[in-house]
């Protein structure tokens, strides 16, 4: 009885520790943000095929009207910071596209002040298995230039990439808002 009675008090001077030790007086942490965080986000992005001159290729809609000559549209892709966290990006399509030719995941530089941003030369397109490689040129980020499918205002982005595969292909499109009325 009296072991039981020692043991009893043991287990709540030992409750009444941890809840004492475990009670936090340093309030609401700050995890704070990345280098990069105005520029990630989820981005309705269309590839479009380009000429010899590098411009977007224009082709007979049927009717006689020239079009743009889009190879896919509105694909979500994301770009995010690296563990780094310096001024290096991802851009990320996870596959979203349907095509397994045009998979992107890849890192990007980005001049902070400015929005731009270029990969180097047959930077790895770690995407695939394979060892292909892509190069990012006239990447930019265009604040509140984007118009969504619903109407709102948002940011832009547009991008040439080059891989081996697929030659020259321009992406650009939108910030995705997560609201029902802007989805594809």
């Amino acid at each position: 009885m009296k072991n039981i009675k020692i043991i009893k008090n043991i287990l709540i001077a030992s409750v009444l520790m941890l809840l004492v030790v475990s009670c936090d007086e340093g309030g609401e942490p700050d995890a704070g943000g990345t280098v990069v965080e105005k520029y990630a986000g989820d981005w309705f992005l269309s590839a479009y095929r380009v000429d010899a001159d590098g411009n977007i290729e224009q082709v007979d809609d049927g009717n006689g009207v020239m079009v743009d000559n889009v190879w896919y549209e509105h694909t979500i892709y994301s770009t995010y910071n690296t563990a780094e966290n310096n001024n290096e990006m991802w851009i990320d399509d996870a596959h979203n596209n349907g095509d397994d030719d045009l998979y992107i995941k890849s890192k990007f530089t980005l001049n902070l002040d400015k929005g731009t941003f270029v990969s180097e030369e047959d930077t790895a397109n770690i995407g695939y298995t394979d060892g292909r490689t892509l190069t990012i040129t006239e990447g930019a980020f265009f604040k509140g230039l984007g118009k969504t499918k619903g109407g709102n205002a948002v940011d832009s982005l547009k991008l040439k990439v080059t891989d081996a595969v697929n030659g020259t292909y321009i992406l650009a499109g939108h910030k995705r808002t997560g609201f029902l009325e802007d989805e594809y």
